[in-house]
């Protein structure tokens, strides 16, 4: 069984990624379809996610208040996995507006900017990646095959924002 860190706790890293997120789901009347909508606060344009430039032990505390706070982010840390802090968003205290979208024109390589993945659904559930995986063929494949930077893929992050 693991331990739940709390906020106080320190966290030992080389390096810390930050994962703002949302999650959303929209589902219209009694259609057996649904939408779920993923934003990751990203940088790089969308295609990394964020860092500390600190290196060694950081608390909870440091990284909210110095990093979170301080760039407009409200909400709550979900869970620390290894090196990453999930930090979902309360998008009614943060002001979404400041921030750039995906899509926006004129962005640079290095913007930092929400980006969204959607994943329609036909009755499964979708709190349950394996029932994503068994309903659409290909769906682990794609979500394997994108790329965020130096973390990982968007399968490792779908999997435990899912599961918190």
């Amino acid at each position: 069984m693991s331990k739940t860190r709390t906020k106080a706790e320190n966290i030992s890293v080389c390096r810390m990624f930050i994962l703002p997120y949302v999650l959303e789901d929209y589902k219209q009347g009694s259609s057996e379809f649904s939408i779920r909508t993923l934003w990751l606060f990203l940088t790089q344009n969308g295609t990394a996610l964020w860092e500390t430039d600190e290196k060694g032990k950081l608390s909870h505390d440091f990284v909210v208040r110095e990093y979170l706070h301080t760039n407009g982010f409200y909400g709550k840390i979900k869970c620390v996995k290894q090196n990453t802090m999930f930090f979902e968003v309360d998008s009614t205290k943060t002001n979404m507006d400041n921030f750039y979208m995906w899509t926006d024109d004129g962005l640079t390589e290095d913007s930092e900017v929400w980006r969204p993945f959607f994943y329609l659904s036909e009755g499964c559930s979708l709190a349950k990646p394996h029932d994503i995986q068994e309903q659409f063929w290909g769906w682990k494949e794609q979500t394997q095959s994108i790329r965020l930077g130096r973390f990982g893929t968007l399968d490792a992050i779908w999997n435990i924002v899912l599961a918190v």
